[in-house]
């Protein structure tokens, strides 16, 4: 097994141990907050001129594998789709009420975890994988 199986395996290990597990109120709250800070970042940045600029690198694809930049129907590549929605989301940087001892902000994986999860459902959909709209094997 090379390093990254090894860290992927790590990862959906941990995933679905903690898969369905009850979060608390304030966590959902939370939760939310940060989803929907991130989405409003990302769409009022969209005509900002960095964003412009990646959108017009951003190839056109249009097959299984692609994925849509936020707030439009262009299809590309889900990591060109995830670059494009994460510098939307980071042009505005409203997410600094987030504070933490490394300084991350939560809102920054956002664009790259919902590609992945696009991709992951088509491909799970593809292979008859697909539980209740969750790219999780049955």
């Amino acid at each position: 097994m090379t390093a990254m199986d090894a860290t992927t395996s790590r990862l959906v290990d941990y995933a679905l141990r903690h898969w369905g597990k009850k979060l608390e109120p304030d966590e959902v709250h939370a939760g939310k907050a940060r989803v929907l800070d991130s989405i409003g970042c990302g769409l009022a940045a969209y005509f900002a001129p960095p964003v412009k600029a990646l959108r017009r690198v951003a190839p056109a694809v249009n097959d299984t594998w692609s994925a849509r930049i936020w707030g439009s129907g262009v299809r590309t590549t889900p990591e060109m789709a995830a670059l494009v929605s994460g510098a939307m989301v980071r042009y505005l940087d409203l997410n600094d009420a987030y504070r933490t001892l490394d300084a991350s902000h939560p809102s920054d994986n956002l664009p790259g975890i919902s590609e992945f999860a696009t991709r992951s459902s088509v491909r799970a959909a593809s292979t008859g994988h697909l539980r209740q709209g969750y790219g999780c094997p049955s």
